[in-house]
């Protein structure tokens, strides 16, 4: 997490945790608010050092998004996009299936509705750096229909969910109903967050530990985002990896093996066509 809140601050604890973990990150995940300006210094500085961004951009009302009423937002990210000059992933609207999203994603048919009017936009202003990553909740991929909300296989280049434990499940429990859905899909798969929460009665350690395992049985897994982050307002759960604990050593175990090291050690990084390691 950045000690301050300023570009410097967020580059210096993306690089603070790559000096921790002993290696560099295969991307960098950054969220942006519906109409906040695109770049950022900060995303420029990464992308100058080589970094691909992996963009979570938040939405609105997916109705007035569809009924024309953001088109110069979306047009304003798409030259932004464009002009960045670098590969990319657009991760908009994620965990659209969540409960309390409701009353700005509406239904599944309004969601994809303002996602299919976005990417119209995006082609019309001809990009072609940005790869499309769709991704619902996976603890609620069954109860509330996950699979309705998507928006068809020439709309998504990358099939992504979100895993975090439920009621003590583990990564496995959680993630395995979207990944038996995404098998009859064509894309590669990303996990956009997961975590093990520092909560009483969760081995934060042994989940880790667990859910790397389940990750390496799953070859169409291709990218993965460890969320790290400290207990919030919309994160009640601290997520920190702090040095010295299990669950740090858990995870720097696994992103040091030559399997999470995938697109660092010679291999295509292009987020348009490989995956990436945590």
């Amino acid at each position: 997490m950045p000690q301050t809140y300023t570009p410097e601050g967020q580059v210096a604890a993306v690089r603070d945790f790559e000096a921790r973990i002993g290696r560099p990150l295969a991307f960098v995940h950054v969220f942006r608010q519906w109409a906040d300006p695109f770049p950022r210094p900060s995303d420029l500085s990464f992308v100058q050092h080589g970094d691909t961004l992996l963009l979570s951009w938040n939405g609105i009302d997916t109705r007035t998004i569809a009924a024309g009423s953001q088109d110069d937002v979306i047009r304003r990210m798409a030259v932004a996009v464009k002009s960045l000059g670098a590969p990319i992933w657009i991760r908009w609207r994620w965990e659209m299936n969540r409960p309390n999203l409701r009353s700005l994603v509406w239904s599944p048919e309004d969601y994809v509705a303002a996602w299919r009017h976005i990417r119209a936009i995006f082609a019309a202003e001809h990009v072609t750096n940005a790869a499309w990553v769709w991704c619902p909740l996976a603890s609620k991929w069954e109860s509330d229909d996950g699979a309705a909300y998507y928006p068809g296989d020439d709309q998504v280049d990358w099939l992504c969910t979100d895993v975090y434990p439920a009621d003590g499940q583990s990564f496995a429990d959680v993630a395995a109903p979207f990944l038996n859905w995404a098998v009859a899909r064509p894309q590669p798969v990303m996990i956009g967050e997961f975590g093990a929460p520092d909560v009483p009665g969760i081995d934060r350690a042994g989940w880790l530990t667990a859910a790397f395992a389940y990750i390496r049985s799953q070859p169409r897994i291709k990218a993965l985002a460890y969320f790290e982050g400290s207990a919030g307002e919309n994160s009640p759960d601290g997520f920190l990896l702090e040095p010295g604990t299990a669950a740090f050593d858990a995870f720097r175990g696994a992103a040091a093996t030559p399997y999470f090291r995938a697109g660092l050690d010679g291999a295509d990084v292009d987020s348009t066509k490989s995956g990436s390691a945590p």
